[in-house]
């Protein structure tokens, strides 16, 4: 198709006509535009794998303190030492808490199975005491021809000392009931 430019100089006046060649013209920017094509398409490959790159690298860390806050949950608190530090600033300080929590319920939990080992060992020091006090005091009350006991009213059941069954002149203080106790048959 042909073009048309007007064109004026000091020597000429007029018009030049220029013609072109539709299918070459077309030819050639297929071929320019090839290149460009696939410099695009690579570019897009390039991005999409520095945008997972850059993803897996913030979401790594967060996945993995994730993992360890659910491990903390369940009593597991060693396993933040083996956790590299991460880059990001705000990670870091989240796994800093994290460990210094750890730290201190690990320390809490030793100090609680401390305190309940001692508890348990005053306990035991201590019933053990309030049975030799329970064995002197069955033996005064023998000596004495003495018993104590309790009824229970709601329950209409009897508790005593050993000597009670001994001066009753029962085998078994559980067929006591409020009955014997108020006429003592």
């Amino acid at each position: 198709f042909p073009v048309t430019i007007p064109f004026y100089t000091k020597a000429f006046n007029g018009e030049i006509v220029i013609g072109f060649n539709k299918i070459k013209i077309d030819k050639q920017l297929e071929d320019i535009n090839k290149p460009i094509t696939i410099l695009l398409i690579l570019l897009g490959l390039v991005a999409l794998i520095v945008v997972y790159v850059m993803a897996s690298q913030i979401s790594q860390p967060i996945v993995k303190l994730t993992e360890l806050s659910e491990q903390m949950a369940q009593g597991a608190y060693g396993t933040l030492n083996t956790f590299r530090k991460v880059r990001v600033f705000e990670l870091n300080r989240l796994q800093e808490s994290l460990e210094a929590l750890a730290s201190k319920l690990n320390l809490e939990r030793q100090r609680n199975q401390e305190l309940t080992q001692n508890l348990e060992n005053k306990i035991k020091e201590q019933t053990g005491g309030l049975e030799s006090l329970l064995k002197d005091l069955n033996v005064a009350q023998e000596i004495a021809h003495f018993a104590n006991f309790k009824f229970h009213l709601s329950t209409n059941t009897l508790d005593g000392s050993e000597n009670l069954q001994n001066l009753l002149g029962i085998k078994d203080i559980s067929v006591v009931t409020r009955k014997h106790i108020v006429t003592g048959k």
